[in-house]
């Protein structure tokens, strides 16, 4: 400014008419040095070329507003020729003149203008051919596809060669945006001069100070990277904080990424945990059993409170094919809801194992009746519909103690299931096939004696 200060009063030849005017007679510019200059062109031919052009682009000439116009704050569109509001009409602020001035045409004229400019063309790829259509259609077409066009090789890649933030793919493929920025940095002398100086700084005084906490620390709290050849400006310390926040702040989106990761590459995963299961196999199997030993309680725990439904189902599912092929399963099976049975009906709970309360093993047991079933009808077993009964009945019992006596398999017989509903309660019965066969009866100490029929 003081530069035009000290021309003001001088003379200055107009470019356009020719005349020779004093230099208050043209207008003011400022250059990109920041100098102030008056223009080559007077005000008066300024104002004409402006009117011409106006004409010959057939735009409205300005009408200024009126005293009572300024009073009510409002001006007249010259697209829509309503008289608004100063605040619906964009403004600018003017450096030369120090004040601010309204556009001649409203925001929504001016919008609706920008609106109906020149298409933007921009290019897509079905995979075989590649077609030109606007800006509006392209990302349409390429979410259809999954196919894009980069703008730096223009190859025709899938959307996942492409970097994604929100819903913005980036205009150029992963490889040619690493490739730039590795250009990048090498150009501003990243790898060469300032990691080389900063790393010779750092090695001679040992110490380094974080970008974090602002301490200076030893450098081995530092961790060092090898593709800038230089240490973290943020120590490990740091690091882990940020590390754990972002850990636990972003849960759901880790979660997802995890889980379309692992779509995306479970051949990969299953393959990677193979290997390492065969290289580290004893080292994986002793890991197991010591961990498994130290949450052995927390874990089943947790597991059968899961999955209590579906390890019912499978149990029951178990135990009803395993009766069917195996008779002595069958059988242990029958014993323990006998000997539970016997209990409950008495008031009291089975709080015993089932060999504990019979006195014997289940096979022992079983050979047990099968040699009752022979002294009470004199023939072998041989798949009659039968039951578990108990020689003196426990309606005698008058404790738990007098229970578990008399479940003891000394105190079992088999007997067919029409005499086990005749026998109930009674301690002298005698099955009425075994009198017709053998003759009389007699019971001493607990054990039959058969008599044979005289002849």
């Amino acid at each position: 400014m003081d530069e035009y200060l000290n021309i003001i009063g001088k003379a200055r030849t107009c470019t356009k008419c020719g005349k020779t005017k004093p230099v208050e007679f043209f207008g003011t510019r400022v250059r990109e040095n920041g100098k102030v200059q008056p223009h080559s062109q007077c005000k008066e031919c300024r104002r004409i070329h402006r009117m011409e052009w106006r004409r010959a682009k057939g735009v409205k000439p300005r009408e200024r507003r009126t005293e009572d116009q300024i009073r009510r704050g409002v001006k007249v569109c010259l697209t829509c020729g309503i008289e608004k509001p100063l605040e619906e009409f964009p403004k600018a602020f003017i450096k030369d003149r120090q004040k601010i001035k309204y556009f001649s045409h409203c925001r929504e004229c001016t919008n609706a203008k920008n609106r109906k400019g020149p298409a933007r063309i921009a290019k897509v790829s079905d995979g075989k051919n590649t077609y030109l259509v606007t800006r509006s259609e392209k990302k349409e077409i390429e979410l259809r596809t999954g196919l894009k066009v980069c703008n730096k090789c223009g190859q025709t890649k899938s959307l996942d060669e492409f970097y994604k933030s929100k819903d913005y793919y980036h205009p150029e493929c992963k490889k040619c945006t690493n490739k730039s920025q590795a250009e990048s940095r090498r150009r501003r002398g990243l790898y060469k001069g300032y990691f080389e100086n900063t790393l010779e700084k750092a090695l001679a005084d040992g110490h380094k100070t974080c970008k974090r906490c602002s301490k200076t620390k030893p450098l081995n709290e530092f961790s060092f990277r090898k593709d800038s050849n230089n240490y973290n400006n943020t120590c490990k310390k740091c690091k882990a904080e940020i590390a754990h926040a972002d850990y636990h702040n972003n849960t759901e989106a880790r979660l997802e990424m995890n889980r379309k990761y692992r779509l995306k590459n479970i051949e990969h995963i299953r393959k990677n945990k193979r290997r390492y299961g065969q290289e580290h196999k004893e080292e994986r199997k002793i890991y197991l059993k010591k961990w498994y030993e130290e949450n052995k309680d927390t874990v089943v725990k947790e597991y059968r409170d899961k999955n209590h439904d579906i390890l019912m189902q499978k149990h029951i599912s178990y135990m009803v094919e395993r009766a069917k092929t195996d008779p002595l399963f069958r059988f242990t099976n029958s014993i323990r809801g006998l000997v539970r049975a016997s209990f409950k009906r008495r008031g009291y709970k089975k709080n015993s194992k089932t060999y504990d309360i019979i006195g014997c093993d289940f096979k022992y047991l079983y050979t047990h009746l099968m040699v009752t079933w022979r002294e009470n009808y004199g023939t072998e077993y041989n798949g009659e519909d039968c039951n578990i009964d108990h020689i003196y009945p426990l309606a005698d019992a008058k404790s738990e103690k007098e229970v578990i006596k008399l479940c003891h398999y000394s105190n079992l017989q088999l007997l067919s299931s029409s005499d086990n509903i005749d026998k109930k309660d009674k301690k002298d019965w005698v099955p009425p096939k075994t009198s017709k066969a053998y003759g009389r009866i007699e019971i001493k100490n607990g054990k039959r004696i058969l008599l044979a029929n005289e002849a």
